[in-house]
Protein backbone atom coordinates (compact mmCIF):
# COMPACT_ATOMS: atom_id res chain seq x y z
CA UNK A 1 0.00 0.00 0.00
CA UNK A 2 1.21 3.44 -1.12
CA UNK A 3 1.90 5.79 1.88
CA UNK A 4 0.46 9.48 1.05
CA UNK A 5 3.29 12.21 2.31
CA UNK A 6 1.11 14.35 4.38
CA UNK A 7 1.50 18.09 2.90
CA UNK A 8 2.45 20.67 5.70
CA UNK A 9 -0.46 22.99 7.06
CA UNK A 10 0.32 26.29 6.94
CA UNK A 11 -1.86 28.83 9.28
CA UNK A 12 -2.37 31.50 7.26
CA UNK A 13 -3.04 34.67 10.07
CA UNK A 14 -5.17 37.88 9.50
CA UNK A 15 -6.49 38.88 13.23
CA UNK A 16 -3.74 39.82 15.97
CA UNK A 17 -5.91 37.61 17.95
CA UNK A 18 -4.88 34.62 15.89
CA UNK A 19 -1.25 34.71 17.51
CA UNK A 20 -3.01 32.85 20.75
CA UNK A 21 -4.86 30.44 18.81
CA UNK A 22 -1.66 28.88 17.65
CA UNK A 23 0.44 29.76 20.32
CA UNK A 24 0.72 26.61 22.50
CA UNK A 25 -0.13 24.49 19.84
CA UNK A 26 3.51 24.19 17.78
CA UNK A 27 2.47 20.50 17.18
CA UNK A 28 -0.54 20.81 15.66
CA UNK A 29 0.72 23.10 12.23
CA UNK A 30 3.98 23.39 10.26
CA UNK A 31 4.41 26.85 9.82
CA UNK A 32 2.65 30.43 8.92
CA UNK A 33 1.44 32.31 6.20
CA UNK A 34 1.00 36.06 6.11
CA UNK A 35 -0.21 38.41 3.76
CA UNK A 36 1.81 41.81 3.24
CA UNK A 37 -1.50 44.02 3.63
CA UNK A 38 -2.06 41.97 7.17
CA UNK A 39 1.73 42.58 8.26
CA UNK A 40 1.44 45.71 7.49
CA UNK A 41 -1.79 46.88 9.39
CA UNK A 42 -0.56 45.79 12.30
CA UNK A 43 3.30 45.81 12.06
CA UNK A 44 4.95 45.55 15.36
CA UNK A 45 2.55 42.65 16.74
CA UNK A 46 3.16 40.23 13.85
CA UNK A 47 6.65 41.02 12.50
CA UNK A 48 7.88 40.36 16.93
CA UNK A 49 5.75 37.33 16.72
CA UNK A 50 6.94 35.84 13.60
CA UNK A 51 10.75 36.85 14.83
CA UNK A 52 10.45 34.86 17.57
CA UNK A 53 8.40 32.03 16.15
CA UNK A 54 9.87 28.31 15.99
CA UNK A 55 7.62 27.93 13.21
CA UNK A 56 8.54 28.65 9.29
CA UNK A 57 6.86 31.75 7.60
CA UNK A 58 5.92 33.09 4.18
CA UNK A 59 5.03 36.67 3.39
CA UNK A 60 2.36 36.64 0.78
CA UNK A 61 3.37 40.06 -1.26
CA UNK A 62 -0.59 40.02 -2.98
CA UNK A 63 0.77 41.75 -5.69
CA UNK A 64 -1.84 40.97 -7.92
CA UNK A 65 -3.78 43.57 -6.15
CA UNK A 66 -1.97 46.28 -8.26
CA UNK A 67 -3.66 44.49 -11.30
CA UNK A 68 -7.07 44.50 -12.93
CA UNK A 69 -9.21 44.92 -10.59
CA UNK A 70 -13.07 45.53 -9.65
CA UNK A 71 -12.10 46.88 -6.26
CA UNK A 72 -10.32 50.41 -5.08
CA UNK A 73 -8.41 49.64 -2.08
CA UNK A 74 -6.50 53.09 -2.48
CA UNK A 75 -7.74 53.95 1.37
CA UNK A 76 -6.78 51.46 3.10
CA UNK A 77 -4.02 52.59 5.13
CA UNK A 78 -1.50 50.12 4.03
CA UNK A 79 -1.60 51.17 0.86
CA UNK A 80 0.97 53.64 0.81
CA UNK A 81 3.26 51.35 2.81
CA UNK A 82 3.24 48.47 0.08
CA UNK A 83 3.47 50.98 -2.52
CA UNK A 84 6.20 52.62 -1.65
CA UNK A 85 7.93 49.41 -0.67
CA UNK A 86 7.24 47.91 -4.04
CA UNK A 87 8.87 50.95 -6.07
CA UNK A 88 5.41 51.54 -7.30
CA UNK A 89 5.82 55.03 -6.84
CA UNK A 90 6.46 56.68 -9.65
CA UNK A 91 4.03 53.98 -11.38
CA UNK A 92 1.09 54.89 -10.07
CA UNK A 93 0.52 58.02 -9.85
CA UNK A 94 -2.13 60.36 -8.71
CA UNK A 95 -5.35 58.92 -9.37
CA UNK A 96 -3.78 55.74 -10.72
CA UNK A 97 -4.51 52.52 -8.26
CA UNK A 98 -3.63 49.68 -11.17
CA UNK A 99 -0.74 49.09 -13.42
CA UNK A 100 -1.60 48.20 -16.44
CA UNK A 101 0.57 45.21 -18.66
CA UNK A 102 1.65 47.93 -21.28
CA UNK A 103 3.37 49.77 -18.55
CA UNK A 104 5.21 46.87 -17.43
CA UNK A 105 6.32 44.64 -21.30
CA UNK A 106 7.57 46.60 -23.70
CA UNK A 107 6.12 45.96 -27.45
CA UNK A 108 8.09 43.23 -27.80
CA UNK A 109 6.97 41.31 -24.77
CA UNK A 110 10.04 41.92 -23.10
CA UNK A 111 10.18 43.49 -19.12
CA UNK A 112 10.49 47.27 -19.07
CA UNK A 113 12.51 48.95 -16.44
CA UNK A 114 8.89 49.47 -14.04
CA UNK A 115 8.92 46.05 -14.04
CA UNK A 116 12.49 45.00 -13.04
CA UNK A 117 12.18 47.63 -10.17
CA UNK A 118 9.36 46.00 -9.21
CA UNK A 119 10.13 42.53 -8.94
CA UNK A 120 13.38 43.48 -7.15
CA UNK A 121 11.56 45.86 -4.57
CA UNK A 122 9.37 42.78 -3.87
CA UNK A 123 11.92 40.55 -3.65
CA UNK A 124 13.82 42.79 -1.30
CA UNK A 125 10.76 43.30 0.72
CA UNK A 126 9.85 39.81 1.45
CA UNK A 127 13.81 39.35 2.48
CA UNK A 128 14.17 42.23 4.99
CA UNK A 129 10.51 43.42 6.39
CA UNK A 130 10.32 41.15 9.28
CA UNK A 131 14.01 41.75 10.50
CA UNK A 132 14.23 45.61 9.94
CA UNK A 133 10.70 45.99 11.84
CA UNK A 134 11.72 43.20 14.41
CA UNK A 135 15.37 44.74 15.04
CA UNK A 136 13.24 48.42 15.72
CA UNK A 137 11.90 46.38 18.57
CA UNK A 138 14.93 44.95 19.62
CA UNK A 139 15.74 47.00 23.00
CA UNK A 140 12.40 46.71 24.20
CA UNK A 141 12.12 43.15 23.13
CA UNK A 142 15.87 42.12 24.61
CA UNK A 143 14.66 43.53 28.18
CA UNK A 144 11.38 41.26 28.15
CA UNK A 145 12.95 38.21 26.21
CA UNK A 146 16.49 37.98 27.04
CA UNK A 147 19.19 38.80 24.87
CA UNK A 148 19.49 35.33 23.65
CA UNK A 149 16.13 34.57 22.80
CA UNK A 150 15.69 32.88 19.79
CA UNK A 151 15.15 34.71 16.50
CA UNK A 152 13.47 34.07 13.26
CA UNK A 153 14.95 36.09 10.48
CA UNK A 154 14.29 34.91 7.13
CA UNK A 155 11.27 33.80 5.47
CA UNK A 156 11.26 29.71 4.46
CA UNK A 157 9.99 30.54 0.77
CA UNK A 158 9.93 33.80 -1.26
CA UNK A 159 7.05 34.18 -4.24
CA UNK A 160 7.85 36.15 -7.24
CA UNK A 161 5.43 38.96 -8.41
CA UNK A 162 2.18 37.37 -9.58
CA UNK A 163 -1.41 38.28 -11.05
CA UNK A 164 -4.41 36.73 -12.54
CA UNK A 165 -3.43 34.78 -15.63
CA UNK A 166 -7.01 34.43 -17.41
CA UNK A 167 -5.16 32.24 -20.12
CA UNK A 168 -1.55 30.96 -20.26
CA UNK A 169 -1.21 33.41 -23.31
CA UNK A 170 -3.06 36.41 -21.37
CA UNK A 171 -0.10 39.68 -21.48
CA UNK A 172 -0.60 39.21 -17.78
CA UNK A 173 0.39 35.38 -18.31
CA UNK A 174 3.43 36.96 -19.82
CA UNK A 175 4.38 40.19 -16.66
CA UNK A 176 3.66 36.92 -14.55
CA UNK A 177 6.39 34.61 -16.35
CA UNK A 178 8.98 37.98 -16.99
CA UNK A 179 8.46 38.51 -13.72
CA UNK A 180 9.19 35.30 -12.06
CA UNK A 181 12.71 35.64 -14.54
CA UNK A 182 13.78 38.24 -12.66
CA UNK A 183 12.96 37.13 -9.31
CA UNK A 184 15.05 34.04 -10.61
CA UNK A 185 18.04 36.44 -10.57
CA UNK A 186 17.29 38.13 -7.47
CA UNK A 187 16.68 35.13 -4.74
CA UNK A 188 19.94 34.94 -3.85
CA UNK A 189 20.14 31.81 -1.87
CA UNK A 190 16.37 31.78 -0.76
CA UNK A 191 14.24 28.89 -2.11
CA UNK A 192 11.73 30.48 -5.01
CA UNK A 193 8.09 29.53 -5.83
CA UNK A 194 6.06 30.78 -9.10
CA UNK A 195 2.64 31.96 -8.25
CA UNK A 196 0.29 29.87 -10.77
CA UNK A 197 -2.88 31.94 -10.07
CA UNK A 198 -6.44 31.43 -12.02
CA UNK A 199 -9.87 31.43 -12.37
CA UNK A 200 -11.37 28.07 -11.49
CA UNK A 201 -13.78 27.86 -14.74
CA UNK A 202 -10.01 27.06 -16.07
CA UNK A 203 -9.58 23.66 -14.17
CA UNK A 204 -11.87 22.56 -16.83
CA UNK A 205 -9.31 22.74 -19.81
CA UNK A 206 -6.80 20.01 -19.70
CA UNK A 207 -4.89 21.63 -22.76
CA UNK A 208 -4.43 25.16 -21.50
CA UNK A 209 -3.84 23.52 -17.69
CA UNK A 210 -0.39 21.59 -19.66
CA UNK A 211 0.16 25.02 -21.17
CA UNK A 212 0.30 26.90 -17.85
CA UNK A 213 2.71 24.32 -16.35
CA UNK A 214 4.99 23.61 -18.95
CA UNK A 215 5.48 28.24 -20.02
CA UNK A 216 6.06 28.43 -15.95
CA UNK A 217 8.50 25.63 -15.93
CA UNK A 218 11.66 27.11 -16.04
CA UNK A 219 15.53 27.02 -14.55
CA UNK A 220 15.91 27.89 -11.03
CA UNK A 221 12.27 27.90 -9.92
CA UNK A 222 12.15 25.68 -7.09
CA UNK A 223 8.55 24.84 -6.83
CA UNK A 224 5.39 26.52 -6.89
CA UNK A 225 2.10 28.54 -4.92
CA UNK A 226 -1.25 27.71 -6.63
CA UNK A 227 -4.40 29.78 -5.94
CA UNK A 228 -7.64 28.88 -7.72
CA UNK A 229 -9.56 31.96 -7.42
CA UNK A 230 -13.07 31.15 -5.10
CA UNK A 231 -12.38 27.84 -5.58
CA UNK A 232 -14.18 25.91 -2.84
CA UNK A 233 -13.47 22.22 -2.72
CA UNK A 234 -17.19 22.05 -0.49
CA UNK A 235 -19.07 23.24 -3.73
CA UNK A 236 -16.57 22.52 -6.62
CA UNK A 237 -18.17 19.50 -9.02
CA UNK A 238 -15.71 16.47 -9.98
CA UNK A 239 -14.85 17.90 -13.04
CA UNK A 240 -13.35 20.77 -11.21
CA UNK A 241 -11.98 18.74 -8.63
CA UNK A 242 -10.42 16.46 -11.08
CA UNK A 243 -8.72 19.15 -12.60
CA UNK A 244 -7.51 20.73 -9.58
CA UNK A 245 -5.86 17.46 -9.52
CA UNK A 246 -4.62 17.39 -12.12
CA UNK A 247 -2.97 20.61 -12.39
CA UNK A 248 -1.04 19.62 -9.43
CA UNK A 249 0.44 16.93 -11.06
CA UNK A 250 1.45 18.60 -13.98
CA UNK A 251 3.47 21.38 -11.85
CA UNK A 252 4.93 18.25 -9.55
CA UNK A 253 5.94 16.39 -12.30
CA UNK A 254 9.48 17.54 -12.80
CA UNK A 255 9.74 16.68 -8.98
CA UNK A 256 9.02 20.70 -6.94
CA UNK A 257 6.74 20.66 -4.25
CA UNK A 258 3.56 22.40 -4.65
CA UNK A 259 1.50 24.23 -2.42
CA UNK A 260 -2.02 25.67 -2.15
CA UNK A 261 -2.41 29.32 -0.61
CA UNK A 262 -6.01 28.30 -0.21
CA UNK A 263 -7.61 25.27 0.90
CA UNK A 264 -9.05 22.38 2.54
CA UNK A 265 -9.03 18.83 3.46
CA UNK A 266 -9.42 17.74 0.03
CA UNK A 267 -6.01 19.67 -1.08
CA UNK A 268 -4.59 17.59 1.69
CA UNK A 269 -5.64 14.18 0.00
CA UNK A 270 -3.72 14.51 -2.91
CA UNK A 271 -0.39 14.34 -1.62
CA UNK A 272 0.49 11.32 -3.78
CA UNK A 273 -0.54 13.86 -6.76
CA UNK A 274 2.12 16.65 -5.43
CA UNK A 275 0.97 18.63 -3.09
CA UNK A 276 3.27 19.34 -0.21
CA UNK A 277 1.51 21.94 1.52
CA UNK A 278 -1.50 23.98 2.36
CA UNK A 279 -2.89 27.29 3.43
CA UNK A 280 -5.51 28.34 5.06
CA UNK A 281 -7.21 30.54 8.53
CA UNK A 282 -8.49 28.37 11.28
CA UNK A 283 -11.93 27.89 10.51
CA UNK A 284 -12.33 30.32 7.18
CA UNK A 285 -10.02 31.15 4.60
CA UNK A 286 -10.16 27.90 2.48
CA UNK A 287 -10.70 29.52 -0.64
CA UNK A 288 -10.50 33.33 -1.43
CA UNK A 289 -12.38 35.01 -4.62
CA UNK A 290 -9.83 38.04 -5.45
CA UNK A 291 -12.83 40.36 -6.90
CA UNK A 292 -14.25 40.38 -2.88
CA UNK A 293 -13.23 42.27 0.17
CA UNK A 294 -13.54 40.28 3.25
CA UNK A 295 -15.99 41.32 5.99
CA UNK A 296 -17.34 40.20 9.33
CA UNK A 297 -18.15 36.67 9.76
CA UNK A 298 -20.88 34.61 12.56
CA UNK A 299 -19.27 31.62 14.48
CA UNK A 300 -19.04 28.64 12.90
CA UNK A 301 -18.17 24.85 14.03
CA UNK A 302 -16.12 22.26 11.88
CA UNK A 303 -18.04 19.42 11.99
CA UNK A 304 -15.60 16.40 13.25
CA UNK A 305 -17.39 14.37 10.35
CA UNK A 306 -18.97 15.86 7.88
CA UNK A 307 -15.76 17.50 7.13
CA UNK A 308 -17.34 20.80 6.88
CA UNK A 309 -18.27 24.01 8.59
CA UNK A 310 -21.65 24.37 10.10
CA UNK A 311 -23.51 27.67 11.91
CA UNK A 312 -23.61 27.61 16.11
CA UNK A 313 -27.08 27.50 15.47
CA UNK A 314 -27.06 23.91 14.05
CA UNK A 315 -24.90 22.27 16.11
CA UNK A 316 -26.99 20.24 18.29
CA UNK A 317 -29.62 19.63 15.15
CA UNK A 318 -26.66 17.55 13.73
CA UNK A 319 -26.35 15.46 17.19
CA UNK A 320 -29.43 14.96 17.27
CA UNK A 321 -29.28 13.25 14.53
CA UNK A 322 -26.28 11.53 15.01
CA UNK A 323 -25.46 11.85 18.40
CA UNK A 324 -22.05 9.30 17.49
CA UNK A 325 -20.60 12.03 16.39
CA UNK A 326 -19.92 14.09 19.16
CA UNK A 327 -16.63 15.57 19.36
CA UNK A 328 -14.00 14.26 21.91
CA UNK A 329 -11.61 17.56 21.73
CA UNK A 330 -10.70 19.46 24.43
CA UNK A 331 -12.75 22.41 23.90
CA UNK A 332 -15.86 20.10 23.13
CA UNK A 333 -15.36 17.98 26.09
CA UNK A 334 -15.75 21.39 28.19
CA UNK A 335 -18.49 22.25 26.53
CA UNK A 336 -20.20 19.16 26.81
CA UNK A 337 -18.81 18.66 30.77
CA UNK A 338 -19.69 22.45 31.67
CA UNK A 339 -23.41 21.49 30.03
CA UNK A 340 -23.15 24.84 28.00
CA UNK A 341 -25.49 25.35 25.21
CA UNK A 342 -23.78 24.94 21.31
CA UNK A 343 -24.36 27.49 19.91
CA UNK A 344 -22.51 29.73 23.06
CA UNK A 345 -18.97 28.43 21.71
CA UNK A 346 -17.36 31.52 21.04
CA UNK A 347 -14.76 32.05 17.72
CA UNK A 348 -11.72 31.06 19.82
CA UNK A 349 -13.37 27.77 21.05
CA UNK A 350 -14.64 27.21 17.26
CA UNK A 351 -11.30 28.37 16.09
CA UNK A 352 -8.75 25.92 18.19
CA UNK A 353 -11.26 23.33 17.86
CA UNK A 354 -10.76 23.15 14.10
CA UNK A 355 -7.19 22.98 15.02
CA UNK A 356 -7.72 19.82 17.00
CA UNK A 357 -9.59 18.45 13.99
CA UNK A 358 -6.67 19.08 11.07
CA UNK A 359 -4.60 17.70 13.48
CA UNK A 360 -6.23 14.59 13.63
CA UNK A 361 -7.07 14.66 9.87
CA UNK A 362 -3.26 14.65 9.29
CA UNK A 363 -2.32 12.19 11.80
CA UNK A 364 -4.56 10.32 9.80
CA UNK A 365 -3.00 10.84 6.39
CA UNK A 366 0.23 10.27 8.41
CA UNK A 367 -0.58 6.78 9.31
CA UNK A 368 -2.88 4.99 6.65
CA UNK A 369 -2.82 7.94 3.51
CA UNK A 370 -6.20 8.70 1.93
CA UNK A 371 -7.84 5.41 3.07
CA UNK A 372 -9.23 6.05 6.30
CA UNK A 373 -10.78 9.24 5.70
CA UNK A 374 -12.12 8.44 2.18
CA UNK A 375 -13.76 5.21 4.10
CA UNK A 376 -15.32 7.71 6.59
CA UNK A 377 -16.18 9.97 3.45
CA UNK A 378 -18.45 6.97 2.67
CA UNK A 379 -19.48 5.71 5.71
CA UNK A 380 -20.91 9.35 6.48
CA UNK A 381 -22.76 9.48 3.66
CA UNK A 382 -25.21 6.25 4.14
CA UNK A 383 -25.31 6.91 7.78
CA UNK A 384 -26.89 10.76 7.05
CA UNK A 385 -28.49 9.69 4.00
CA UNK A 386 -30.31 7.00 6.88
CA UNK A 387 -31.44 10.44 8.96
CA UNK A 388 -31.60 12.40 5.79
CA UNK A 389 -34.13 11.28 3.91
CA UNK A 390 -35.58 14.52 1.85
CA UNK A 391 -32.14 15.32 1.44
CA UNK A 392 -33.17 18.42 3.58
CA UNK A 393 -29.18 18.25 5.04
CA UNK A 394 -27.24 17.39 1.66
CA UNK A 395 -25.65 20.87 1.81
CA UNK A 396 -23.57 20.00 4.19
CA UNK A 397 -22.34 16.11 3.38
CA UNK A 398 -22.94 16.50 -0.09
CA UNK A 399 -19.53 16.61 -0.79
CA UNK A 400 -17.87 13.89 0.50
CA UNK A 401 -19.38 11.86 -1.78
CA UNK A 402 -17.68 14.04 -4.90
CA UNK A 403 -13.80 14.34 -2.90
CA UNK A 404 -14.29 10.64 -2.55
CA UNK A 405 -14.81 10.13 -6.81
CA UNK A 406 -12.28 12.80 -7.36
CA UNK A 407 -9.67 10.81 -5.32
CA UNK A 408 -10.84 7.51 -6.73
CA UNK A 409 -8.45 6.97 -9.28
CA UNK A 410 -5.82 7.20 -6.90
CA UNK A 411 -7.76 5.71 -4.00
CA UNK A 412 -7.01 2.04 -4.73
CA UNK A 413 -3.55 3.06 -4.13
CA UNK A 414 -2.97 4.63 -1.10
Amino acid sequence: MLKMPRPNFYVRLNLTREKNYVSGNDDKYDGIFISANVLESFPKAFANFLYRSAKPYVIDPITYIFGPSTLDLTDKRWWATLTQAYGLTESLGPGVSNLSSDNLLSPDGRPTQSLSRFVASVIAYQKSRIETIAQSLAEIDSFVSGQNARTNPRPQILLAPYFMMPTAGNPWATVNLESLRIAVEAKGNYPLYAVIFIDKSLLGFPTELERIAERFSIPGVDGYMVWIADFREIEAPVSLLKGFRDLVGRLSSNGKPVINMYGGLFSYLLGTNGITGVSHSLCYGESKDHLAEGGGFFVRYYHPRMRTKIPAGRIQDFLALRPHYLCSCNVCSRLTDSHRAWDSISVEEAAIHYLNKRAEELAMIDQNGSSTLIRDFQVVTEEMHSVDPTRAEDQFYSHLARWATALSPQAADT
